[in-house]
């Protein structure tokens, strides 16, 4: 319909001598303005330049279609109020433009500001969560700080109290509980020492656990070696403190009973990461267990231990013997 009218008023106002081409191309800079990219292509240039292309086509073709203008004044009349009609329309498009400009404009600005002041308070609830985090760290390094000393104190009072026992077995029992409360106090010190108060350096903790245990029952440090596979040297404090005193009792029980008659002693400390898991290796070059039932023994408190803490940490114990004993804990 709309190519029928403008064929119409084309023809009826001296074809291409007339002012309907300017009509038509500032309706293409108009539609060119309000329509979105993506019809532009098809829009303007296939149809509407089609029209005007066809025009001029039949005007050429039928020259007696044109209804030409009377008189000069004629033509300069409608040539005038086409100009007219294009600044009109200009000057219509150019005012709602600015005005959609200027509304989108402040649009962007209230949205601009909105984000400004979303970004500041963002900032303000990160420097208060940064706050209160350190605070909290200093807090727990504090709290593993004062552990450590507690745990030192009580390690102290029985050192005094084995000192002055006379008992054999209980010595040995002031013992045993005074490395435990070590290997304990060694995890809260490393705790404190760390950045993340949450973990520890499983590889510097087994050293310094591994050289108390030696020197306290009289071997130098070489005498234990230790090899840690992991993908990150931090272990979470939940899995390290049961890891420690399970070291602790194994590592123990080779010295006290598996060196004897054996000129060059050695223990070796193996953590290595399996997919999610881990696997903990204590092997001694000893004389090995005799008898597999002396795990089981009602006397036997280290391995009730060691047992306890396996179920702890959902594990699985498997002993071996090769050239002494090898104890693996598997950790899925």
């Amino acid at each position: 319909m709309a190519a029928v009218i403008m064929c119409f008023l084309y023809f009826s106002n001296g074809g291409s001598f007339g002012t309907i081409i300017y009509l038509i191309v500032m309706l293409l800079t108009i539609m060119q303005m309000v329509i979105p990219p993506r019809f532009q292509l098809w829009l303007l240039f296939g149809i509407l330049y089609a029209i005007i292309f066809i025009l001029l086509v039949l005007e050429y073709l039928h020259p007696d279609w044109v209804v030409p203008y009377h008189s000069r004044v004629e033509r300069l009349l409608d040539h005038g109020i086409g100009i007219l009609y294009t600044v009109f329309f200009i000057t219509v498009v150019i005012v709602v433009f600015r005005r959609s400009y200027i509304r989108e404009r402040n649009q962007v600005r209230r949205q601009n500001e909105d984000l400004l002041l979303l970004k500041a308070e963002l900032e303000q609830s990160v420097a208060l969560a940064n706050d209160r985090h350190e605070r909290i760290q200093i807090i727990l390094k504090e709290l593993h700080h004062r552990v450590k000393n507690n745990l030192q104190v009580i390690s102290s009072l029985l050192a005094l109290q084995y000192n002055r026992m006379e008992d054999d077995a209980a010595r040995a029992s002031l013992e045993a509980s005074r490395t435990r409360i070590e290997a304990m106090a060694l995890i809260h010190k490393g705790l404190y020492q760390n950045e993340d108060v949450s973990a520890v350096e499983i590889g510097q903790y087994l050293a310094s656990l591994a050289g108390s245990l030696a020197g306290s029952f009289g071997y130098g440090s070489e005498v234990i070696k230790i090899d840690v596979q992991l993908q990150q040297d931090l272990l979470d404090i939940d899995r390290a403190i049961p890891l420690g005193l399970i070291v602790n009792e194994l590592v123990s029980n080779a010295f006290k009973h598996a060196f004897s008659g054996i000129e060059q002693p050695q223990v070796r400390i193996t953590l290595i990461q399996r997919g999610h898991g881990l696997e903990l290796q204590v092997a001694d070059n000893g004389r090995g267990l005799q008898d597999m039932d002396d795990l089981q023994k009602p006397g036997s408190f280290g391995m009730k231990l060691v047992r306890t803490l396996v179920l702890q940490l959902n594990a699985q114990l498997h002993v071996e013997h090769n050239k002494g004993t090898i104890f693996r804990i598997v950790i899925t």
